[in-house]
């Protein structure tokens, strides 16, 4: 679970991402736009439009706004310490009208900084933050 932080707009809550290997940026689906409550008015007036395609070729626009991401890390210092890793990216919002359904992805513009352990025996994920643009 990140924290996102879009100031530009305002906008700031809890979104729930699948780490995505596959995906270069990091993307915000039409079930948390809509629970985020995302000026979309605000986002077609004031955002530059980009197309993105994906699994089986279906090209779907995006916004691009600058955010920043928040992530505790538990193991960092000493027992019972967490620290915040913070993440500057630009952000590709997905018009809500379009791509209904789909979980909101985290990339490898966040995820090359991590340190990510798949167990598939336990059927665990294990993410260690390597490197953030602010730790506090």
């Amino acid at each position: 679970m990140g924290h996102l932080f879009i100031p530009s707009f305002r906008v700031q809550g809890a979104v729930l991402f699948l780490l995505d290997t596959g995906s270069r940026e990091t993307m915000l689906h039409a079930e948390d736009v809509l629970d985020l409550a995302m000026p979309v008015d605000r986002l077609r007036a004031e955002c530059s439009l980009v197309e993105m395609t994906g699994i089986g070729g279906h090209s779907v626009p995006y916004f691009r706004v600058q955010a920043r991401l928040a992530f505790v890390d538990e193991e960092e210092g000493p027992p019972y310490v967490q620290a915040t890793k913070y993440y500057n990216i630009p952000l590709l919002i997905c018009d809500p009208t379009h791509g209904g359904g789909l979980p909101s992805l985290l990339g490898m513009d966040v995820l090359q900084h991590w340190v990510v352990d798949f167990d598939a025996n336990n059927g665990t994920v294990h993410c260690k933050p390597r490197y953030a643009d602010l730790t506090l």
